[in-house]
C-alpha cells in the first residue's frame, strides 16, 4: 500500500477506532506517490482524511456505521487519491466554492483548502 497513506492512517487509527469509524483502504504496494515533497502529499492526505472524520462524526450526522474509504492508484502516469465517506456532505449551495483558495466548510483555522493543494500541485507539475 502507498506508504504515505499508511503513515497518515496509523497516526489517526486510534481516534477513528475509538469513535467507531471504519476505515477502508485500497492501494497496491506498487502505487507511487506524485512528484511532490512528502510533507505536501502527507498534508493533502491528512486534510482529506480529517475532513472525512469531521463529516462522519458531525453532530448533524445520524450515521449508524460511519465509514471512510481511501484509495490511491496510478494509471497512465497519473497518481490518483480518492477519499470518500458516508458523512453529512457539503450542502449543495456550497459545493461550487470548495475549490476556492482558502475556503473551508468548517470553522477550523489553518486548514489547507482543496484549491490550495491544487495550486501547489500545479507549481510542482504533478497531477492529483
Amino acid at each position: 500500500m502507498d506508504g504515505t497513506v499508511v503513515y497518515v492512517l496509523k497516526r489517526f487509527e486510534g481516534f477513528a477506532k475509538d469513535h467507531g469509524v471504519a476505515v477502508i483502504t485500497d492501494a497496491s504496494s506498487d502505487t507511487h506517490t506524485p512528484a511532490l515533497p512528502p510533507v505536501a502529499y502527507t498534508g493533502i492526505i491528512l486534510n482529506l482524511y480529517t475532513n472525512a472524520l469531521k463529516a462522519v462524526l458531525s453532530v448533524a450526522s445520524s450515521i449508524q456505521h460511519p465509514q471512510i474509504a481511501i484509495r490511491s492508484w496510478n494509471e497512465h502516469g497519473t497518481h490518483y487519491l480518492e477519499v470518500s465517506d458516508n458523512g453529512v456532505g457539503v450542502p449543495p449551495d456550497l459545493r461550487k466554492r470548495i475549490w476556492d483558495p482558502l475556503y473551508t466548510t468548517t470553522s477550523d483555522t489553518g486548514t489547507r483548502s482543496a484549491a490550495g493543494c491544487q495550486q501547489r500541485r500545479k507549481r510542482k507539475s504533478s497531477t492529483l
